[in-house]
């Protein structure tokens, strides 16, 4: 099929926000349970806060002015209709061999070179997402999500730093919005330069196959997105398909995967997100 660009209301997005990877960010760990459920009372907001112990509770108080703050924003976003937020994807036809995955359309080829897990798993597989895509007739698909508008505030960088990473969240969650859109249950969605598909250098070949720049996504000289609230990975389906992460690999691995890039070990290793053991 060829692409489908479609825009997404920010209201259809808030219910698929994890909040959990939102506090994270700020250095703000724990379980927050309930907290998306609180009414605005001051009651309710103290009822909740006495569950935690007390030397949990300064933390939790922390969360809890976070994400009210963050209501607020969305709240603001949404009725100013600030944000636009768009995705691109499309279904190729996919073809894996030698830990190489091909998508191809009417016209040319993408091929995507995948890392292969060093450390063997509890039951001795080391993975690769190759592995997950069969030799012939296959589907693999592609995907891009921006979310443009956010403004930052010169003068607060605490608004300026809500806004950033609350827009990363809303990017996530509208992957998430369109998987279970999209796909079925047996499903993930790798992005690049995430831990098991590491090489952001693959995206310069993405534009020229996928044209990001259909929805405003520009990659700086280090494959780095503009605007940064943005996600782009592949959608691949298979009955025991999981995300998992490629971790340290060899030199041995990393002159093979260099060759298939058709990349100096020197150029490509910026690229990586992961280490390189001797």
């Amino acid at each position: 099929m060829s692409a489908v660009v479609v825009s997404i209301s920010l209201e259809e997005l808030i219910p698929y926000i994890n909040w959990t990877y939102f506090f994270n960010a700020w250095h703000i760990p724990g379980n927050y349970e309930g907290i998306t459920s609180l009414c605005t009372c001051e009651a309710c907001r103290q009822q909740w806060l006495s569950r935690f112990f007390a030397a949990e509770r300064p933390k939790a108080q922390e969360a809890l002015q976070l994400y009210l703050d963050a209501q607020v924003q969305l709240k603001e976003w949404n009725e100013q209709h600030t944000l636009t937020i768009q995705v691109k994807y499309g279904f190729y036809d996919a073809t894996s061999s030698e830990q190489v995955i091909t998508l191809c359309n009417d016209s040319e080829c993408l091929k995507i070179p995948t890392l292969r897990q060093q450390r063997p798993r509890p039951d001795g597989t080391c993975w690769a997402l190759a592995d997950f895509i069969a030799a012939e007739a296959d589907t693999v698909g592609l995907f891009a999500v921006a979310v443009h508008g956010v403004n930052e505030v010169n003068d607060d960088e605490y608004i300026s730093l809500l806004r950033r990473t609350l827009a990363d969240r809303l990017a996530e969650a509208t992957s998430e919005f369109m998987q279970r859109k999209l796909l079925s249950q047996n499903a993930i969605r790798p992005a690049f330069g995430y831990p098991s598909l590491p090489d952001l250098s693959l995206l310069f070949d993405v534009e020229r196959f996928f044209t990001l720049s259909e929805i405003g996504i520009h990659l700086t000289h280090h494959a780095a997105m503009k605007p940064t609230s943005s996600i782009c990975g592949l959608y691949i389906q298979h009955p025991q398909v999981r995300y998992f992460m490629v971790g340290d690999i060899s030199m041995q691995q990393f002159t093979w995967y260099a060759k298939q890039r058709n990349m100096s070990l020197q150029a490509l290793k910026p690229f990586l997100n992961l280490n390189v053991l001797p």
